[in-house]
């Protein structure tokens, strides 16, 4: 009986953010959904419900800017190798508009104009740094002068007569009139580049925040030079980014000195300060600030997405992997799932919505729940454990090479690293095996009884199970080594049963194995090929009636014991490639990928 697939949630991934460079988030006419990029993808998503929308793949190079249209109908996303992008938000196949080549081109910023006619780009390159255009035509608005560094941000003003403003590295702030758009004046109070310039709603005036801790006001329809807003209780560091209240006399603006200011235009005073997270590490430097009627979103300096209250008085945050992540895995004894990735980070997921539980300098690979802890490995080569309560961190053993696999199960963790098995009791370290060739992968059964490693053998694959019952790693027999048989291609994963009685292997070759320990034969004779490329997981359902799997194809497969030839299979599940899968209960699996995602899956007989 054929299988359907679907997606009851998603927990995306947070912007890319890079230090120094200010970062923007677009946010939709209806103040509920936000959009940005996250590597070569564009991320658009609900704030009240963060694990609910969908993510755009189109772009082949990292996706710099997102923008909503104001009419709330199309989307322009750019990337950084100058290719704009204006595409369909009012159906599920998001209808490609129509595409600009800006070659040689890191777009930096887009906006549109109040009448979803026009669009404006800003950026950094060999070519033209700023252009204005009718979208649907792509006819040219005017040839821009007035900069010779890359432009950081643009700006329509929003009613009649309409103006273009930019800002750039070459610390001007620069005036267009139009359309068709030419250059009037350039404004040089700033000191440092200057990174973000805003209109105001209501087009009376716009403001520019510069690296120098500084605001600047001007009039929003003749360009003229106004004041600089500063006060005592004023940044301390370079701003990044500036917004609007919908009353146009209110700003925010958000610095690396990790404080969210609200300003006050009219009198030029600082009337709240909001610090975000300790308020004083880097972690928290704000990097990027939106702001689109009850919505201001901030952007910290590790991917926290912070949406900030009226007046600057509390903030909300939603987290996120900011890189591709390696694994998931569900807790029977807290109903959540860990998922650990390339950030170094763990989060936990529950309801929709993450927290962020241990973080490891460089690439995370492994993170399971045990006993009320959060055990997880890293490229920093150290195991650690974490309280699930207090989040503190109890234990961090370091190791003497890189881990490469995590399993826990009853009183056990055990961990496999290319030259040895290291086995943990109580948090504590309290047996080494050193394996007699290279591990290429392994796991333990959910007894914490077996522990299996595939190998190679006098030039052919085979898998070596380990016996845990006497509190030592011990030889036991191997397994998947049948003379005809044999996995023909490098071994890249395998997995117990849920009764602790076979092994399931995939490999390079594609193909997907099942034996029983201590027999040299296959369970299943017939090949399991589906997939187009390397098997990189393999879960047994609860049951052990079922395995699912994925592959760098960017597919999951459903495989049934009992009907070897029925095969179910949803494709571009994460494009890129799915490099974790595990069940939460006979019909729903998680998986995640090389876009940064992780997927709640519903099976539907």
């Amino acid at each position: 009986m054929p299988i359907a697939f679907e997606i009851k949630q998603t927990f995306f991934p947070n912007p890319y953010t890079q230090r120094g460079s200010a970062t923007k988030i677009g946010i939709s006419p209806d103040g509920d959904t936000i959009a940005y990029g996250a590597g070569t993808n564009v991320i658009v998503r609900s704030v009240k419900n963060p694990s609910q929308g969908f993510v755009y793949y189109e772009h082949r190079r990292r996706v710099t800017v997102v923008r909503f249209s104001p009419n709330g109908h199309y989307m322009a996303s750019g990337d950084n190798e100058g290719k704009l992008r204006v595409w369909a938000l009012d159906n599920d196949e998001h209808t490609l508009k129509k595409e600009m080549i800006c070659s040689g081109i890191d777009i930096r910023d887009l906006a549109w104009d109040s009448e979803s006619k026009r669009i404006a780009m800003g950026g950094d390159g060999h070519g033209r740094m700023i252009r204005a255009f009718m979208w649907d035509t792509g006819s040219d608005l005017g040839e821009f002068t007035g900069h010779s560094r890359g432009v950081n941000s643009v700006d329509f003003r929003p009613c009649r007569p309409f103006r273009l403003v930019s800002s750039s590295d070459d610390m001007l702030v620069s005036f267009y009139q139009g359309p068709p758009f030419k250059f009037d004046h350039s404004d040089a109070h700033h000191k440092n580049f200057v990174h973000a310039v805003r209109y105001s709603p209501d087009g009376a005036y716009f403001v520019s925040v510069s690296g120098d801790k500084t605001i600047d006001l001007f009039e929003g329809k003749t360009g003229e030079f106004l004041r600089t807003i500063s006060a005592a209780n004023g940044h301390s560091k370079g701003l990044y980014g500036v917004g609007w209240e919908p009353d146009s006399k209110h700003i925010y603006t958000v610095s690396a000195d990790c404080t969210v200011k609200y300003w006050n235009v009219e009198s030029g005073e600082c009337e709240a300060t909001l610090p975000i997270g300790d308020g004083k590490s880097l972690e928290v430097n704000q990097l990027g600030l939106d702001c689109l009627g009850e919505l201001r979103v901030s952007l910290s300096f590790n991917s926290d997405l912070n949406v900030i209250e009226q007046g600057a008085t509390g903030y909300s945050t939603i987290v996120g992997h900011q890189g591709a992540v390696n694994t998931c895995s569900f807790s029977r004894n807290t109903g959540t799932v860990l998922t650990s990735g390339s950030d170094g980070r763990v989060i936990e997921w529950s309801a929709g919505r993450g927290r962020v539980i241990a973080h490891h300098k460089g690439n995370c690979n492994g993170a399971v729940e045990s006993n009320g802890a959060c055990v997880s490995i890293g490229w920093d080569d150290t195991v650690r454990f974490t309280d699930l309560v207090s989040l503190q961190e109890t234990a961090a053993v370091k190791l003497d090479e890189q881990p490469m696999l995590l399993r826990a199960a009853g009183e056990n963790v055990v961990v496999i690293a290319a030259n040895h098995i290291y086995l943990f009791r109580e948090q504590q370290l309290v047996d080494t095996l050193t394996l007699p060739q290279e591990a290429r992968a392994g796991d333990m059964d959910e007894c914490g009884l077996l522990v299996a490693v595939a190998v190679e053998k006098q030039r052919r694959e085979c898998v070596e199970v380990y016996s845990l019952d006497t509190g030592k790693i011990q030889y036991l027999c191997d397994t998947a080594n049948h003379e005809l048989d044999y996995h023909r291609s490098r071994i890249s994963v395998l997995r117990f049963s849920p009764d602790g009685a076979k092994i399931a292997v995939g490999d390079a070759g594609r193909e997907i194995k099942v034996w029983e320990i201590g027999k040299p034969e296959p369970v299943i004779t017939r090949k399991w090929m589906a997939h187009q490329s390397t098997v990189t997981t393999i879960c047994w359902a609860p049951e052990g009636d079922r395995l699912v799997s994925g592959s760098v194809d960017g597919r999951i497969v459903v495989w049934n014991m009992s009907k070897p030839r029925e095969i179910n299979e949803r494709p571009q599940i994460h494009p890129g490639g799915v490099f974790c899968v595990d069940w939460a209960d006979n019909n729903v699996v998680y998986t995640c990928g090389d876009d940064a995602c992780v997927r709640e899956v519903q099976l539907v007989m």
